[in-house]
């Protein structure tokens, strides 16, 4: 199967070239990769995304199984990231504006330590429901910044990325952050998935201290791709 999709990515790189050979328009021109600024664009879209959906799958699935909440008080848990998205959102265009560049790198900055805080903050965690209810003072302020600072990085990535190509790719480039959205989030869903699976493999019963683990485990993960993001924009900043 992967031996297929080799040779359907090679054919589909021919057939492109081809046309761009007979001065046709091509499904995407891939002249447009030797354009580094955007390349490294592209490698921190499928980051970015990445992080997001496999965050919500380990969390959710900590929070349902391991603590036993149901799936309405799981998704209250994460209404406090959600806050924290729209209100950077709100306020990205006027920091950026006003700080350039280092203000999306503080947002990506604080992105990545919102995820080492989350860690350590559930690794604290306690079975026992007054240690659960405790944790969670703690935790609500974490989703918060953690969803301040994707947000941060997320609203105005696609513009700065796309402010590196020439017009008349621009349709072409776009179409391309779009499917690397996509690629992203499945590949960090798969990452953490084998990160997790890694943990539940010979345990004949899952306790709070496996899916705990699993958490933790599976989050440094995102910690790292948060971690590159952040280098990421350092390398465009200066760009």
């Amino acid at each position: 199967m992967n031996f297929l999709a080799c040779l359907t990515l090679l054919q589909f790189f021919r057939h492109e070239k081809c046309y761009v050979a007979k001065g046709k328009t091509p499904l995407f021109n891939f002249d447009l990769l030797k354009n580094k600024p955007f390349s490294l664009g592209c490698l921190l879209v499928l980051l970015v995304y990445s992080t997001s959906s496999s965050f919500f799958l380990v969390f959710a699935l900590f929070l349902q199984n391991g603590l036993g909440f149901n799936a309405f008080d799981a998704g209250l848990i994460f209404a406090p990231a959600s806050i924290g998205f729209v209100l950077s959102s709100l306020n990205a265009p006027y920091w950026i504006k006003r700080f350039g560049g280092k203000a999306i790198m503080t947002g990506g900055l604080l992105y990545m330590l919102s995820f080492i805080a989350l860690i350590v903050a559930v690794s604290a965690l306690l079975p026992a429901i007054s240690s659960i209810t405790a944790s969670l003072f703690v935790i609500v302020p974490i989703l918060i910044l953690l969803g301040y600072g994707q947000g941060f990085v997320m609203t105005p990535l696609l513009n700065i990325v796309l402010a590196f190509v020439n017009v008349r790719f621009a349709g072409m480039a776009s179409g391309v952050i779009a499917t690397l959205q996509q690629i992203g989030a499945a590949f960090g869903v798969a990452i953490v998935s084998m990160l997790v699976q890694w943990h539940f493999n010979d345990m004949d019963t899952l306790s709070f201290v496996t899916y705990q683990n699993a958490f933790v485990h599976s989050m440094l993960y995102n910690v790292m791709a948060a971690f590159i993001v952040f280098y990421l924009l350092k390398s465009l900043h200066r760009k």
